[in-house]
Formats: C-alpha cells, sequence, structure tokens
C-alpha cells in the first residue's frame, strides 16, 4: 500500500511495524493473496474430504477442474498437488484457460519437477 506522507496513519504504521520487528526479533514473512486464497481453499476444501478411503487407500482417483491459469489457479495447482495424491490413485487436473499454451509454458518453466514426474 501506498499512502501520501501527509497520513497520520503512515508514520504510526512505520514505527509500529519497526517496533513490533524489533520487540519479536522474528523474520518478517511476505504472502501474496493467490498464495493465501490457495492454502485457505487447501483447509477448508480438502482433496481428503473428496476421496473415500478404506483400509488406508484411497478407492478411487482425485480429479480437480480449475477455471482460469492466472496467479491463483496456479498457486491452486500447486497446492492440490501437494495434498492431492493418495495412495492407491491417481490425481488428474484439468484446467481450462483462454490462453491456456502461454501460461502452462510459464507454468512448466517454473516447476519442472512436475514435468518429469506426471508427463
Amino acid at each position: 500500500m501506498c499512502w501520501p506522507s501527509s497520513w497520520p496513519c503512515r508514520r504510526r504504521w512505520r514505527i509500529f511495524g519497526t517496533q513490533l520487528i524489533n520487540t519479536l526479533r522474528r523474520r518478517l514473512v511476505v504472502f501474496l493473496v493467490p498464495e493465501l486464497a490457495a492454502r485457505l481453499m487447501i483447509l477448508r476444501r480438502s482433496p481428503t474430504l473428496a476421496v473415500p478411503f478404506e483400509n488406508g487407500l484411497a478407492r478411487r482417483d482425485f480429479v480437480e477442474l480449475l477455471v482460469g491459469f492466472g496467479a491463483l489457479g496456479q498457486q491452486a495447482l500447486r497446492r492440490l498437488v501437494m495434498n492431492g495424491q493418495f495412495v492407491g490413485s491417481s490425481m488428474r487436473a484439468v484446467v481450462v484457460e483462454a490462453d491456456g499454451e502461454t501460461r502452462a509454458g510459464a507454468f512448466r518453466r517454473e516447476h519442472p519437477e512436475l514435468e518429469r514426474c506426471y508427463a
């Protein structure tokens, strides 16, 4: 956020932020909105709720549908790959995107290990 320097809250926030960081002596971690949204999706709608299990094995495959493959769609796919793989089933992702080839190429370039494991 960018606040005009004349706003009193800007100065208070800067002072508060510095004091908070100095007081806690912790590292500051910044999350982007798409990453937080993808984490929240996994927290609220976990893939484990969609797949029935019996004796520790998944009884059917996990199929996901992502509409759009922008920043949020890519983060969602990353989180679903991390949380949607179960013994006894396979995972499949269906992505619907108008500019799919370009965005998929960028995603593959950022995550080459997925191409090796799932191609």
